[in-house]
């Protein structure tokens, strides 16, 4: 067997050489694909976020100053990453494309589906704003504020929400 003409080493190496050359092929095709896939992704996130702020411009500005603060920082390394793709596009063997499609995740929160923002109801509560001249209705019997009790709770023990109150508490100074 050792005789045969596909068991020397040049014919080894010839072989490892041909099915390297064949997965790049594949391999290239497969990133054509994504880097599609993620130049659409990237558009798809950008108006994403710029639809949430525009809701909650109406609803919470302090919130909305927040998210925008985190977009601009994430649109930061979207202009670099569609840089390396147009980088990318100029390789000899590109046949893809770098402009952005059409997404098929349209369910709410993915990044091409319509926004719908809600804010928790103890960030809305602790940002309002307490007017000096409100004052207790003597008639009220404050068994609302048992419920509201019970709701504050379920919050004290989530870390993640009291440092979210506190970044609006502190937007909204």
């Amino acid at each position: 067997i050792s005789q045969r003409p596909w068991a020397s080493p040049a014919a080894h190496t010839a072989m490892d050489q041909y099915f390297k050359v064949c997965r790049a092929e594949e391999e290239i095709e497969c990133l054509n694909v994504e880097i599609h896939r993620i130049a659409t992704y990237l558009c798809d996130e950008d108006h994403y976020m710029k639809a949430c702020i525009a809701q909650l411009q109406v609803t919470h500005p302090p919130l909305a100053y927040q998210v925008q603060l985190y977009h601009h920082t994430r649109a930061r390394f979207t202009d670099h990453h569609l840089r390396l793709l147009a980088e990318i596009s100029g390789l000899h063997g590109f046949t893809g494309t770098t402009l952005p499609g059409k997404s098929t995740k349209t369910n709410p929160g993915d990044s091409a589906g319509e926004p719908v923002t809600v804010i928790p109801l103890a960030v809305s509560i602790s940002t309002v704003p307490t007017s000096p001249l409100a004052a207790p209705d003597p008639g009220d019997d404050n068994s609302d504020l048992d419920e509201f009790d019970a709701d504050e709770d379920e919050y004290e023990d989530d870390g993640s929400t009291l440092t979210l109150q506190e970044i609006i508490h502190i937007s909204s100074d």
